[in-house]
């Protein structure tokens, strides 16, 4: 009967009838774009933001999907407050500042306490989003894999799609939410 429902869903979905809900947490590290993304997918436009002091939610429409995106910022005070928000999703974006190769292993130390979280364990994807590609010296996706140690948790299946974007040129981060819509 699920199989049923599911399809029927997919077929209301697809005719523009129903749009599937999810609730998503923008994570990474200060200066890596999360609110950049959340501005360009609610808006379709690039600008400059202070650091984010507080959370903030929209609501955003990407394909089939209805988003409830939470912004909590990156700067290493915010991050323990990150936790407070775990139960509440059903995916996170992770995003990386894939130029920004002196700040790798700070942006994996991160990534790995969230893999290690217990109450993420059933997330139905995580989007890791190696923002400005269109800079010099940025990593493609099997240098973010390596430099942020994700292949382990790749091979054992858990949900994680790696994509590089540019939201100043607008590529990559569509295919990203693409890729989580089909996964909730």
């Amino acid at each position: 009967m699920s199989f049923l429902w599911d399809w029927l869903l997919d077929l209301l979905a697809s005719l523009g009838l129903w749009k599937k809900e999810a609730t998503i947490l923008l994570l990474g590290l200060d200066n890596a774009g999360k609110t950049t993304l959340l501005h360009k997918l609610k808006h379709g436009e690039v600008r400059l933001f202070v650091p984010t002091q507080r959370p903030s939610v929209e609501e955003i429409d990407v394909g089939s999907v209805k988003f409830r995106a939470w912004d909590l910022g990156g700067h290493r005070q915010v991050r323990a407050w990150w936790r407070d928000y775990f139960v509440e999703a059903d995916a996170i974006v992770f995003v990386v500042d894939s130029s920004d190769t002196e700040r790798l292993n700070e942006a994996r130390e991160e990534l790995a306490g969230l893999l290690a979280e217990p109450s993420l364990r059933d997330l139905k994807g995580l989007i890791v989003l190696g923002n400005k590609s269109d800079l010099q010296g940025s990593l493609n996706s099997d240098q973010l894999i390596s430099a942020l140690a994700l292949q382990d948790s790749i091979e054992e299946g858990r949900p994680i799609g790696v994509f590089r974007c540019s939201l100043v040129d607008g590529t990559g981060y569509l295919d990203a939410f693409k890729w989580l819509g089909g996964r909730l």
